[in-house]
């Protein structure tokens, strides 16, 4: 999929971890009335595939952000304006493209914030020749024991990535801390189809993000890009809620982190990397929810952000980070 010409709105700087200077730049927003709370997207063979947190539908959407198809995931109740009714969406936060049983195939999992009703897993092969739905209640649980939570603290996964050999799950900071896990790619494939009931070994990070007013960002979204060995992030930053319940959104982050600099037991420290969305100097009131690169074009990476604004419909925005 090829970056449309971008009509500049944001332009943001960062100095990574890696020592060099990056400028994000964001075009205007597309808003999509007809694809709910846009949570999850990803890029695959020149198009843009997007789950919403109360759809049921999986969406294909071409370069100008037109929705061309969709199908269904999953039959659910929805109210008058066709969302999913709260207390039964399985709230699909996170959605990757990965080889499953020898063939490509959209990963979609809920976030895991209510038992039982959100915590289920979806596999879609690319071509409808097979679906699973998956319980990922030993996986969260697993997870939750993991990454250290009290008891009180709730799993909210938000991103999920993968490279050649690994799987990236990212946990939302606003019932339990920010987290990034790490599992053997060969392994979740088997869990995630039901050939083992559980993974094993799971690395744990913690993630440090950027506040607004004080209040920390929370783990949105993610991709991995194979080209640059990088991981792409976003966050948000909502005043009040939880896992359960939405807040007033008070904007947003794009950060990268390489693979390189993941090591055992360090905590990852994205607070002076991260770049906020703003115009102007100001913070664009948006609440990015996932994030897919398009293209490289030497040390420019061209990507899409969808953003969840909680009011039934969905923004798409065009950016290019360019490494100086």
């Amino acid at each position: 999929m090829k970056l449309k010409n971008l009509s500049l709105l944001v332009i943001a700087t960062c100095v990574s971890s890696s020592v060099l200077a990056c400028d994000l730049t964001v075009s205007t927003s597309t808003t999509l009335q007809n694809l709910p709370s846009a949570s999850g997207i990803v890029n695959h063979d020149n198009h843009i595939l997007a789950v919403g947190d109360d759809s049921s539908q999986l969406f294909t959407l071409n370069d100008k952000f037109e929705v061309m198809s969709e199908s269904p995931i999953a039959h659910y109740k929805t109210g008058k304006d066709g969302r999913i009714v709260k207390k039964v969406k399985p709230d699909f936060e996170s959605m990757d493209v990965q080889r499953v049983n020898g063939k490509p195939a959209y990963v979609i999992l809920g976030s895991g914030s209510k038992k039982q009703v959100r915590e289920k897993g979806f596999v879609i092969a690319q071509d409808n020749s097979f679906k699973i739905e998956r319980d990922l209640a030993p996986l969260y649980e697993k997870l939750h024991q993991v990454g250290h939570f009290t008891e009180k603290q709730e799993i909210n996964i938000e991103g999920l990535a993968s490279s050649k050999d690994k799987v990236f799950i990212f946990n939302r900071g606003n019932s339990g801390p920010n987290m990034l896990f790490e599992v053997d790619k060969t392994a979740f494939e088997n869990y995630i189809t039901g050939k083992q009931d559980n993974i094993d070994k799971i690395e744990a990070y913690l993630v440090k993000l950027p506040a607004i007013d004080g209040i920390e960002s929370g783990l949105s979204g993610a991709t991995y890009d194979e080209a640059t060995k990088t991981l792409y992030l976003t966050s948000s930053v909502e005043a009040t809620g939880g896992a359960y319940q939405d807040g007033e959104i008070l904007g947003s982050f794009v950060a990268e982190l390489p693979l390189s600099q993941l090591a055992n037991g360090k905590t990852i420290d994205l607070t002076k990397d991260a770049m906020p969305v703003e115009h102007d100097g100001k913070k664009v009131i948006t609440k990015v929810e996932s994030i897919a690169i398009t293209s490289h074009e030497g040390n420019i990476t061209k990507g899409v952000l969808a953003s969840d604004n909680d009011n039934g419909t969905s923004q798409f925005f065009d950016f290019k980070i360019k490494e100086s």
